[in-house]
Formats: structure tokens, C-alpha cells, sequence
């Protein structure tokens, strides 16, 4: 475990400034840390677009994906060349339209001239629809759309690749980074879109999703947490779990990856990192949270979560840099979990 604990004062005081050291991350590197995710339709079925979701595809998808409820074992990879995980048969959308390295990037969210601007301000402390902002100027999906969430949306490389592959999807993202989110509504394509809408929020802080998600029982098919509960406290995210079901239809379903136990980039921390069990600093001030399958299943199958496995397993895999003979031996994990009500 690296060490005894950072003194409780400071563990307050990353905790209070989480969002503000996840700004500085997206100032420093925009757009160009993270990949597009064309592979989330491989690894979650339930993201497939339904015109596409006839028995043979099923039976193609069944024989090509992995068994998450095992220990997945990939050897002998070259991290130079492409991850298993893209799709093989269908065409992946192109990345077209990406913000240039050059781009200039206002401090704050900026005042766009489209028809979200009169929302006003973002969604940070809200108590009704009043508030923010009667909803006037909202894109809102259609009858026949299926809504996803995506909770921690970053710069946008979930929301934008889902977009494309699936025309009858409207998409509500949000990220409590204001700059993560400016660079998101800066893209084209969601300045050309009327089917997603983005705004920021720290989910942990305010008491719920926005109303216009949470009315008549949840308005949302699916919800997306990929790479995001870990960046909470490991003793808060139960509380995020049940705003997630309260945003999500009956047998709305939550799809999640995240770093899971003894990832090598846990195994990798230094004394002094340490914020809790499992749970550490990286050197930039964020945080990351190494979950077992055992801790999703308690944080959103317990007592008070109302979800229900379909599955939750590891994702394990050993990547060989044959440059310098170089191992890397990573750990996700990986579930979906079904709405109940009683």
C-alpha cells in the first residue's frame, strides 16, 4: 500500500480542489491526451445502434467479445500497434473535426451565440428547473431517441464517436472541469448538433442530476462512467450511483470501465501518494481510485444501490514494448448494471 496515509488535511484539501486540479490537466493538455473511444460498442453491446441489432450482428458480437466475467489474459502485445479493442466489422467513424493543438481557449466556458446560450450559467448548485434556467433553449432528444449520459465526459472522446455511429442517440454529458467542457462545446460537431447538450457539474457536490433527467422516474436509457467514478472518493460514489438511477428509466442500464486492483500503474506509486485504501495522488494533483469488482457490486448493488448485475468481471492485459523488452501489466474493470424498482 505505498506508506502510511497524507496527513487528513491534506486529503481535505485535494478533495476540495479535485476539480480544479482536473482544469489544470485539460489546460495543459486539451484535447490530445485521451483517444477517441471507437471501440465502446465491442466492449458494450447495449451502446449498438438497434438498426444494427439483428441476430447475426448478435451472434458476430457474442463470438468476438470478451468474457468479462474471467480474467482476460492478452500477451506478446506491441504497444505500437493498434489495441484489440477497435471494431472490426463495421468501419470506425473518422476524427474528423478535432479542435488543432493551436487553437486559442478562453479561461472559463464561453458564451456561445447558438441556440443553448440562454441557459445562462452552467448547472453548479441548482434546486429546480427554475433555476436552471426553466430549461428554455434546452435541445431535448426526440420520441423515437435513445438518451445516454455520460458522466465525466471530458473533452468529448466518448460523445463524439457515439454520435457518429448512431444517428438516433442524444447524448447529455458533463464533466466538472469548465475547461474540459469548453473544449467539448468548442467541437463542430457539437456546434452542428442538436443531439447532445453538455454543461458542467461536480455530481459529487450538488444533490442531484438536473431535473429535466430525474423527472417521472428517470429520462435516460443508458448511463456511461468511463474512467470517472475513480476520480471521486471512494466513499462518495454510492451517493453518485444513486443519482445515476434516479436520472435512468426503469431497466435503464449503467455501463462502467475503470482502473481496477493492482493495476501496474497502482503497484507504481511512491510513498506519499497514499490518500487511502486504494486510493492515491497522482503527480499532477488528480486522483485515481482502484476499484475491485466486489466494490461496484456494493457501491451499486447493496442495500440502497437498485441496480442489478448483468456483469462485472476484470479486463487484464500484458503489453510488451519490443523496443526495450518493456512490460506493461494492466487491470480494468468492467460492468453493467440494470435499474430495479420495486
Amino acid at each position: 500500500q505505498q506508506g502510511s496515509l497524507l496527513p487528513p488535511h491534506r486529503v481535505k484539501r485535494y478533495e476540495t480542489l479535485a476539480g480544479k486540479y482536473w482544469d489544470t490537466f485539460y489546460k495543459n493538455n486539451r484535447d490530445r491526451f485521451f483517444k477517441d473511444r471507437h471501440y465502446l460498442w465491442r466492449d458494450f453491446p447495449d451502446l449498438v445502434p438497434p438498426v444494427l441489432y439483428n441476430e447475426e450482428a448478435c451472434e458476430k458480437r457474442t463470438a468476438d467479445r470478451p468474457n468479462y466475467g474471467g480474467n482476460l489474459e492478452m500477451k506478446n502485445m506491441d504497444v505500437a500497434s493498434p489495441l484489440p479493442l477497435s471494431i472490426s466489422h463495421q468501419p470506425s467513424p473518422s476524427s474528423q473535426g478535432r479542435l488543432p493543438a493551436s487553437s486559442s481557449l478562453p479561461a472559463s466556458v464561453p458564451s456561445l451565440p447558438d441556440r443553448r446560450q440562454s441557459l445562462g450559467s452552467e448547472v453548479a448548485h441548482y434546486a429546480s428547473a427554475e433555476a436552471f434556467g426553466g430549461e428554455s433553449g434546452l435541445d431535448k432528444p426526440a420520441a423515437h431517441q435513445r438518451v445516454l449520459i455520460e458522466l465525466g465526459c471530458g473533452v468529448g472522446n466518448a460523445v463524439f464517436p457515439l454520435l457518429a455511429r448512431d444517428p438516433n442517440l442524444f447524448i447529455y454529458a458533463f464533466d466538472f472541469s469548465p475547461r474540459a467542457v469548453a473544449i467539448l462545446k468548442n467541437h463542430p460537431v457539437y456546434k452542428n448538433s442538436r443531439r447532445c447538450f453538455a454543461w458542467v457539474q461536480d455530481v459529487v457536490d450538488t444533490p442531484s442530476l438536473p431535473p429535466f433527467l430525474t423527472r417521472n422516474g428517470g429520462q435516460a436509457d443508458l448511463c456511461l462512467c468511463m474512467y470517472a467514478l475513480s476520480a471521486m472518493a471512494p466513499d462518495k460514489i454510492h451517493l453518485v450511483a444513486h443519482k445515476i438511477w434516479a436520472a435512468l428509466k426503469p431497466g435503464g442500464r449503467v455501463l462502467i470501465r475503470d482502473y481496477g486492483r493492482w493495476d501496474e500503474a497502482q503497484l507504481r506509486f511512491k510513498r506519499g501518494h497514499r490518500l487511502g485504501e486504494n486510493f492515491y495522488l497522482r503527480s499532477d494533483g488528480t486522483r485515481a481510485y482502484y476499484f475491485s469488482v466486489e466494490d461496484l457490486r456494493k457501491m451499486f448493488c447493496g442495500k440502497e444501490g437498485g441496480f442489478r448485475e448483468i456483469e462485472a468481471g476484470y479486463v487484464r492485459r500484458q503489453y510488451i514494448n519490443r523496443a526495450d523488452a518493456a512490460t506493461r501489466r494492466r487491470v480494468w474493470v468492467h460492468a453493467r448494471f440494470e435499474k430495479v424498482c420495486e
